[in-house]
């Protein structure tokens, strides 16, 4: 990232930041860009990035940002137990295994574990 990328993201609050601070992020642009290399990885990189102008800008701190973690955490493990069910019972009802899995977005033998097989 350039320096006037980074200006043109920030938009108004460019202003709000010093030069340290500028290069600091500058300098995290370029770690985030390695870190996350690929095309399938620009929502990490575009988060990465986001979490970086707000630890700059004091605010988001690593409580915080493991606030945040947790939550997505339990999302995740419910969305994970919801899906698991539906399989069960979807399977129970005649539903294939292969195109339940599709719908689910796991793969079969995700779906095929649920079931004890």
């Amino acid at each position: 990232m350039q320096r006037h990328e980074l200006d043109a993201y920030l938009g108004d609050f460019a202003n709000d930041l010093t030069a340290d601070q500028k290069a600091e992020l500058l300098s995290a642009s370029d770690d985030i860009d390695a870190l996350y290399p690929e095309d399938d990885d620009l929502d990490e990189r575009q988060a990465a990035f986001s979490a970086a102008v707000q630890y700059v800008m004091g605010d988001l701190d690593a409580p915080s940002a493991g606030d945040n973690l947790l939550i997505a955490r339990n999302a995740t493990a419910s969305a994970m137990a919801a899906a698991r069910q539906i399989a069960v019972m979807a399977t129970a009802s005649g539903a294939k295994e292969a195109p339940l899995a599709r719908e689910l977005g796991v793969d079969r033998m995700t779906v095929r574990s649920w079931l004890g097989k």
